[in-house]
C-alpha cells in the first residue's frame, strides 16, 4: 500500500518523481527509501490510449503494444505532465490483496495548465500487479482524456 501512496505521490508536481518511483534521494515517505517500482520489469499500460506520447498514430499500426511504457520512460512522462501541467494526485480508494499480489486504486488529480489555461481534473482506476517485495509490476491506468487530449480524440 505504501508503494502504491508512492506511486501517486510521484505524479505531484511538489514531489521528485525520480526518488519516489527508483528510491534514493529522500521523498521516500512513510520511513521507507527504497524504490516502488521494479525499474526492470516495471510496464505501465495505457488502458485507454490517451498518452499521445506513446500512442501516436504511426505507434499504432507498429506490431506490439504501442501503448506500453517501462520503467525509466514512465518517469520521463512524469517529469513532461509535471513541466505542463501543476499537478495534485490524491489517491481516493485502494484495495490490496496480500494473497494475489493485485491491487486496485482510484485517484484523482487536480491539474493547473502552467500556461494559463483553466484548471481541469482528471479521474483514474488502475489496476496493480506487484512483487512479493512490494515493488510495482505492472500498472493498468484507465483515465480521463486531458481537455488537449479529448479536442484531439473529438477531431477539434
Amino acid at each position: 500500500m505504501g508503494n502504491q501512496r508512492r506511486w501517486c505521490d510521484a505524479r505531484c508536481s511538489s514531489n521528485d518523481e525520480r526518488a519516489l518511483l527508483f528510491g534514493g534521494g529522500g521523498g521516500g515517505g512513510e520511513g521507507f527509501d527504497g524504490p516502488a517500482i521494479d525499474r526492470e520489469r516495471y510496464r505501465l499500460w495505457d488502458g485507454f490510449g490517451c498518452l499521445p506520447v506513446l500512442c501516436a498514430p504511426e505507434r499504432r499500426a507498429a506490431p506490439g503494444d504501442a501503448c506500453v511504457v517501462r520503467g525509466e520512460a514512465v518517469a520521463e512522462i512524469i517529469a513532461g505532465a509535471k513541466r505542463r501541467f501543476k499537478i495534485d494526485c490524491r489517491l481516493q480508494q485502494a484495495a490490496v490483496s496480500f494473497e494475489k499480489n493485485v491491487a486496485f486504486t482510484r485517484w484523482l488529480s487536480v491539474c493547473e495548465d502552467r500556461d494559463g489555461g483553466e484548471g481541469f481534473v482528471l479521474e483514474g482506476l488502475e489496476a496493480v500487479l506487484f512483487d512479493d517485495e512490494g515493488k510495482l509490476l505492472d500498472t493498468w491506468l484507465f483515465r480521463d482524456p486531458t481537455p488537449g487530449e479529448r479536442a484531439r480524440l473529438l477531431g477539434e
